[in-house]
């Protein structure tokens, strides 16, 4: 026998999306309010352990050696004539200079020649990166790579809502500094070294991880939003 089940007219204004009062639209404006954030921290939170957010990423390609020369202090770049120069501590040179056979007053003179030389070169190479380990908050490190410089890159990153009663509701992420589209599309370095941060390609997702918070956050919402109306 076929029945027919209706329901009232209150619920079903409850569940209609376009009600700004109803369970639909709370559950989006509790999302907004506190999933975001959550989303924005799990994102971080990978970029911090050099983890790419997007699935499939996996971690990111290391720093080539060139910049942890000049990390750890121990090498400066800069133009000259349309060129790039290397300022740098090295070894290899020297090798073979002073012979075993030469006499120790000859080796210390030589010895002291070659510190006074590399304390200059020091000098010059701590002068030109004096900004760059300026900037750097907290101290630049070389593992993780977590792209960590001054942290205005992390702080860039923004994670928030739109649509909803109108238009299709969606999350949106994005990144403010001009930095995220070189790591992410365009190649960073000379070797045009690509490390996503967003899912901006046709059919790219963000990674397990980061899609079980959003989907937690969602429930969650959900969950806040139905008890809410449970106690009307």
């Amino acid at each position: 026998m076929p029945f027919k089940i209706t329901t009232p007219k209150k619920f079903q204004k409850l569940l209609d999306p376009a009600n700004k009062e109803g369970l639909v639209a709370q559950t989006r404006k509790e999302f907004s309010r506190r999933g975001t954030k959550k989303v924005k921290q799990a994102i971080v939170q990978d970029m911090i352990k050099g983890i790419s957010p997007v699935k499939g990423g996996g971690k990111w390609k290391k720093y080539s050696q060139s910049y942890k020369d000049v990390i750890q202090n121990k090498a400066a770049y800069f133009m000259k004539n349309g060129k790039i120069v290397r300022v740098g501590l090295s070894t290899k040179l020297r090798k073979g200079l002073v012979s075993s056979k030469s006499t120790e007053a000859f080796r210390r003179r030589v010895n002291k020649k070659r510190k006074a030389s590399d304390e200059n070169v020091q000098k010059l190479i701590t002068k030109y990166n004096s900004n760059f380990h300026k900037e750097s908050n907290p101290t630049k490190q070389i593992s993780p790579v977590n792209l960590r410089h001054s942290g205005k890159l992390h702080k860039s990153l923004k994670v928030f809502t739109k649509g909803g009663f109108l238009s299709n509701f969606r999350m949106v992420t994005q990144f403010k500094n001009k930095l995220a589209d070189i790591h992410n599309r365009l190649g960073a370095g000379k070797s045009k070294v690509i490390r996503r941060l967003l899912p901006t390609r046709r059919g790219e997702r963000f990674n397990n991880r980061i899609e079980g918070v959003i989907f937690t956050e969602l429930k969650k919402a959900a969950d806040y939003v139905a008890k809410q109306f449970s106690g009307q």
